[in-house]
């Protein structure tokens, strides 16, 4: 009888154990959801280190981790703010950046990293006997897509109904939030039946990593490249029902995203749905936009003095 019981016990446990390793794998695999997020620009230890000679070799290491859910696609440039009389980067120097977007996979999150070398011109002629204070500035400029939004639902009938009611707030987990440098933080939903069907009417809060700000395609190729507007391509749809938006800075289906701007901009969304009863679908907000982020660090280029 010992022997039976254990023999099923296993079968139970290897069952379990399957159906478990089963979810697991499909349950939540995805692009990664949540707050806004994007490249982090790390210097790697010692590269360069704090203090150099004047003549010395510069070697610059970045580590670049992308955790937006979008592949990061642009260019990682080297920049300095020394005097070009001394050496040193007379012209930004680039290299491509292709980084794939952060996922989650078997539950939990899949980000990836990658590193950059830059050598650059050595530091000569220092004159200054507490030699010559230079910031170092790394710039990573890249295009972000992706595509957010939460299931909602819309009835032809106004009532109690609470599975899907006639307004609500939706946030959170909800929200089917792809990580991005923008992304949404929160979706007001009304609707209400007219002549033809029924108006969808959402409010659609972007917000804004507070690292960095918007940039344009021009930046990608020249990371000096500044403009005081630049825009975020924006199309919403619900069911496949494209959805007219409207709100301040918002035209041609543009949002414009000045530097000097808040981290929150909101637009209003609305479309006519012809149905009799019920439709349960994804609000789809497509996102298509270029950002910047910077990292400086601070080194000394010291004189190089002979012995006598």
């Amino acid at each position: 009888m010992k022997k039976h019981y254990l023999i099923l016990t296993f079968f139970v446990l290897l069952i379990i154990n399957g159906c478990a390793g089963l979810t697991s794998r499909t349950g939540s695999d995805g692009p990664l959801t949540g707050s806004p997020n994007g490249v982090e620009i790390k210097f790697l230890p010692e590269q360069p280190p704090l203090e150099l000679f004047e003549g010395s070799d510069v070697i610059v290491g970045l580590e670049l981790e992308n955790n937006a859910a979008c592949d990061a696609i642009g260019s990682v440039c080297i920049n300095d703010l020394a005097p070009s009389s001394r050496g040193g980067v007379i012209e930004p120097i680039c290299n491509s950046l292709n980084i794939a977007g952060a996922r989650t996979e078997n539950n939990k999150p899949s980000i990836e990293k990658d590193e950059f070398y830059t050598r650059i011109p050595s530091y000569t002629g220092i004159d200054r006997p507490e030699g010559l204070p230079v910031t170092l500035e790394a710039i990573a400029t890249y295009n972000c897509k992706i595509i957010a939004g939460p299931q909602l639902c819309v009835k032809s009938t106004i009532g109690q109904d609470t599975s899907c009611p006639n307004a609500e707030t939706i946030t959170g987990t909800r929200l089917r939030a792809s990580v991005g440098p923008i992304t949404i933080t929160e979706i007001k939903k009304t609707f209400a039946p007219e002549s033809g069907g029924v108006r969808l009417v959402t409010d659609i809060t972007l917000s804004k990593m507070n690292q960095g700000y918007i940039s344009n395609q021009e930046s990608i190729q020249n990371p000096l490249a500044i403009s005081q507007e630049d825009p975020i391509s924006i199309l919403v749809d619900f069911e496949g029902n494209q959805m007219s938006c409207s709100g301040n800075d918002f035209r041609d289906n543009k949002l414009y995203w000045k530097v000097t701007d808040k981290n929150k901009k909101t637009i209003k969304c609305n479309t006519l749905i012809g149905i009799v009863d019920r439709v349960d679908g994804y609000l789809n907000i497509n996102l298509d936009y270029v950002y910047k982020t910077t990292e400086s660090k601070s080194i000394k280029i010291t004189k190089l003095t002979q012995n006598a």
